[in-house]
Parts: structure tokens; C-alpha cells; sequence
């Protein structure tokens, strides 16, 4: 599978090259990523890796038909390339950056590729990524690929804001779960229903599950170890390679009774970076009484799975970098048509 991968479309051109390709890094106190904001033709090839809610493909869309353009780019990643590498290194380290931007303690730089011996060097190099994965972006993703069959003409083509990172640089966290105090919990009667799936022991403090079957759960301030007992490995009737898939069955769907942990109201998400006590007083700021730590998926298994067409549930992996919103603007491919809501996307 080939990839267009063309310049950022700053202004309303149907000359994909009329744009600049960006060497983007950032640069944060949990590391250093070094990557390209293009534009990235959507055609149904790009890989995903998490189902999606339609209610916020639905928010997305009508958002992309309002403007025609989008300011917030998806993340992508590809197996690592060394000549792309170099490239965008050679380019970085040959001047000072063309746009910098600070978000509290996260800097994001930009160099602009504008020459057009380069971007051509570049495209050609680009043509080598034989795949393309999400990593944060799904929903606008799904959006700009709902364009395609019924706005555009059948020569037009819809391209999406991205930010590309080779595999091997990207950080991967779980995005944990949280219940809501909303939820009503019987904690004595929970306790025993989970008893029933798994080995449970009281642990002094936070800790990464070590393997796909162990979970961390925070329930009034005490920090507990589940380990899936023996007898349910084996029938799980879940993808054992993907904790997440595990923790739904069993802990969400069996023992509390949550059939769908994407559209629950008693549900929510937390992001990756709260780990330790940051996880536990989350749960205490937002008004929830269980939270659950699994162990995060790497990025040779989310490859595997999106390969194979699979997916895990929304809101199942937390990766850095994350890109910045409103460095560069970037159009879709189609005029906007004139409607309410002014927001970039």
C-alpha cells in the first residue's frame, strides 16, 4: 500500500504541492519526539486500532463541512524509517525553527519545508511507509473518511491534518477506567462477585500490572492486586493478548454489569499520564469510587491487531507525544459549506 502524504494545504488549492511540509518536534518533561505535520490522503487505508462512538464522528463532521478545514492534527505512526529519520533530523538541526509554541511545560516546534527540490526528496521518501497506524485521532479520522462517498466528486480527494512519528519513538500508556461515585455500589456484594473471577490481595501502593490478566484497583483510598484466576484463562471468550479486552469482560460486563463501556454515563477514561497517587486523586476530583490500572498494549501488538482489522474499545491507549492544536491550518479538499459552528477541528 502506497501513501499520499502531501504538504499541509494552507490555503485552498487543488495543487496538493502548493503547501510546506513541517519538521515538528516536541519536546516535554516525559521525553523528546521528532516528527512530519502533513497532509495525509484519506483512503480508508490508514490503519486504526480502537472502535469509535458515532455520536462524535457525528460532532466531527459537521464541524469539517462548517469550515472545511482543521487546525488539530491525528496522530500517526509508521515502523521506523531511517531515511525519513535523518531527513527530518538533518533538517532540524540545520537552523532555527520557523514557529514555536509553548503549552505549560511542553514546547512544539515547527521547520518549514518550502523548497521544492525538497518536498519532492521528501514525497519520494515518504512513498517507503508501507503502513500507516492511528495513534490519537480515530474519531476525526472516521469523520474526514465519512466525506468521501457522499460530499465529494468522484476526482476530489479528502486529505487529513497528521502528525507522523516512526513506531519506535512513540510512548504508549493504558487509558485507564474510572466508575463513578453515580454508580450504585454495593462494595461487600462487589467484592464477592469478584472473588468469583479473580485472586484478590491488598498491595501497598500503585503498580503496573505485569501481565495481560493482572489489574490495579483503587476503592477507598485502598490499592488492591486482581490477578484472573486460572480457571477462566482459558475462557475468557476475550483477546487474552489485550488486557483491556479482559478487564471489560470480566470486571465491567460480569461483575458490575456495564454491557458497554464506550456509551456508559457511570464510565469514564482516564488519561495515561495520572500514574501513582496522580491516578488516585483523579479518582478523588472527579467523584469516583473504583478505578482500574491495566497493562498498556505495545506498538508491535497494536500493528498486529489493526493488520488483522481488529479492534479494542474507544479510549483504549494513551500516546505521546500528543500534537498541539492551531500551529498550522490545514484544508480538507472540498469548499465548506456555510453553516454554524466556526470551530476548527
Amino acid at each position: 500500500m502506497t501513501y499520499n502524504i502531501s504538504p499541509v494545504r494552507e490555503i485552498s488549492s487543488k495543487d496538493d504541492m502548493n503547501g510546506s511540509y513541517y519538521v515538528y518536534k516536541v519536546e516535554s518533561q516525559l521525553g523528546a519526539w521528532l516528527g512530519l505535520l502533513a497532509g495525509v490522503h484519506v483512503n480508508r487505508e490508514i490503519k486504526k486500532h480502537e472502535q469509535i462512538l458515532a455520536a462524535k464522528v457525528h460532532t466531527y463532521t459537521e464541524r469539517l463541512l462548517s469550515i472545511g478545514m482543521q487546525d488539530a492534527p491525528i496522530t500517526l505512526f509508521y515502523k521506523q524509517n531511517k531515511a525519513i529519520c535523518q531527513f527530518l533530523d538533518e533538517v532540524s538541526q540545520a537552523r532555527n525553527p520557523d514557529i514555536i509554541s509553548t503549552e505549560r511545560t511542553t514546547k512544539h516546534a515547527l521547520w518549514r519545508i518550502s523548497c521544492v527540490d525538497k518536498k519532492h526528496q521528501l514525497k519520494l521518501l515518504l512513498q517507503g511507509i508501507e503502513g500507516l497506524y492511528v495513534a490519537d485521532g480515530h474519531h476525526r479520522l472516521a469523520a474526514s473518511e465519512s466525506l468521501l462517498p457522499s460530499v465529494l466528486p468522484a476526482i476530489a480527494t479528502v486529505s487529513v491534518l497528521s502528525a507522523l512519528f516512526p513506531d519506535t519513538s512513540i510512548d504508549i500508556a493504558a487509558y485507564n477506567r474510572a466508575v463513578k461515585a453515580s454508580y450504585p455500589l454495593n462494595k461487600v456484594e462487589f467484592m464477592h462477585k469478584l472473588a468469583c473471577y479473580f485472586d484478590v490481595s491488598v498491595i501497598d501502593s500503585s503498580a503496573i500490572p505485569a501481565t495481560n490478566e493482572q489489574f490495579v484497583m483503587v476503592m477507598g483510598g485502598a490499592w488492591y492486586l486482581l490477578t484472573l484466576k486460572s480457571t477462566w484463562l482459558q475462557t475468557t471468550g476475550a483477546m487474552s493478548d489485550y488486557s483491556v479486552d479482559i478487564l471489560e469482560k470480566f470486571i465491567f460486563n460480569n461483575v458490575l454489569g456495564v454491557d458497554d463501556v464506550g456509551k456508559s454515563a457511570d464510565v469514564m477514561f482516564v488519561p495515561g499520564h495520572y500514574q501513582g497517587l496522580g491516578f488516585a486523586e483523579y479518582l478523588v476530583q472527579h467523584s469516583c469510587s473504583l478505578g482500574f490500572i491495566f497493562k498498556p498494549v505495545c506498538a508491535e501488538k497494536i500493528m498486529q491487531l489493526a493488520d488483522n482489522g481488529d479492534f479494542l474499545s474507544p479510549h483504549s491507549t494513551w500516546i505521546q507525544p500528543k500534537a498541539a492544536h492551531g500551529l498550522v491550518h490545514h484544508y480538507v479538499g472540498f469548499v465548506a459549506q456555510p453553516q454554524r459552528n466556526k470551530e476548527t477541528v
